[in-house]
């Protein structure tokens, strides 16, 4: 019996489907890898250790990517809004930035 089927034989649109998954594959392997290298360690789970991650995302194909995009990162700090200076303030500094700073008898 046998089990390999030469190439030759498998129908053309077979092998562009498997050309087309293999390059989506490859591609979201790559885009989670980036991603995992451009974000800060302590902004990872699993103690911020990037070589397992990375062994995950290439080790496990598709699933250790997704789980990577799912649950590798942190969430980023919410800032608080208490410390944001007040509305006013930022827009008098934009006013000032756009139109120089106020001089006497100006109207603004």
């Amino acid at each position: 019996m046998q089990t390999n089927i030469p190439l030759e034989s498998m129908p053309v649109w077979l092998l562009i489907v498997g050309g087309v998954v293999a390059v989506a594959q490859l591609s979201f392997e790559i885009l989670a890898l980036v991603d995992m290298l451009r974000r800060p360690s302590e902004r990872l789970t699993l103690g911020g250790r990037k070589w397992l991650w990375a062994i995950l995302i290439l080790g496990v194909s598709w699933i250790g990517a997704i789980v990577y995009f799912a649950a590798g990162g942190k969430p980023a700090l919410a800032v608080d809004a208490a410390s944001a200076s007040p509305v006013s303030d930022r827009a008098g500094a934009a006013v000032s930035a756009l139109y120089g700073p106020k001089k006497d008898g100006d109207a603004r």
